[in-house]
């Protein structure tokens, strides 16, 4: 009899755990996968989570200085505006993500 109720004891924390797990493999996976910020009035207001921003064809001529509080930003992709010069455009294969 006490063999039996360890053994079920034993079920609901493998149970348990399986569940720990498979809820931590999806957040680490939502921390690999960062939004991307299509709107600099949007970026600027969550200046600490914004890691992508991409302004592709915002005809931009200037980037505001508020581009500045975005600490954690690890990409801006800035095509097809006006900030950038024509001879970079020029460069086959180039990585416009900055």
């Amino acid at each position: 009899m006490n063999f039996r109720i360890t053994l079920i004891h034993l079920q609901k924390i493998t149970i348990g755990l399986l569940f720990l797990m498979n809820l931590s493999c999806e957040i680490q996976t939502e921390k690999v996968e960062p939004k991307t910020y299509m709107d600099l009035t949007e970026a600027i207001q969550n200046p600490l989570d914004v890691r992508v921003l991409n302004l592709d064809g915002e005809k931009l001529t200037t980037l505001p200085k508020e581009i500045g509080q975005l600490k954690k930003l690890r990409w801006l992709f800035l095509d097809a505006n006006l900030i950038l010069p024509k001879e970079l455009k020029r460069i086959p294969k180039r990585n416009t993500g900055y």
